[in-house]
């Protein structure tokens, strides 16, 4: 087995002080999909996977924002107000950046 500073040195998710960036994105995760954060108004997008910690991704699940759901993103500035199935949510900012969407064809 390789010493412990060489194996984190070749990881592309580690960082030099913490091993991942702020709220708990890797970096080949960080500006490389689309999340929710990033998604205009009246879009609608389909979750693939939710990023985090247990907390995070069980809290999101509760609300129903599983892989597969279909959500329309009603607004997008400050904390995202999103529907699904005919419920309004409001999601924070850092839960947005943890949540992996693709657009869904109308």
């Amino acid at each position: 087995m390789r010493p412990r500073s060489e194996r984190h040195a070749t990881d592309p998710t580690r960082t030099r002080r913490h091993g991942f960036r702020r709220h708990g994105l890797p970096h080949h995760v960080a500006g490389a999909t689309l999340t929710l954060d990033s998604v205009g108004n009246g879009r609608r997008v389909r979750v693939v996977r939710v990023h985090g910690g247990r907390r995070l991704v069980h809290r999101i699940a509760t609300l129903g924002l599983v892989p597969g759901a279909v959500v329309t993103v009603l607004r997008n500035r400050g904390p995202a107000i999103v529907s699904l199935r005919g419920t309004r949510m409001v999601i924070g900012r850092g839960a947005a950046l943890a949540i992996e969407l693709e657009e869904v064809d109308e």
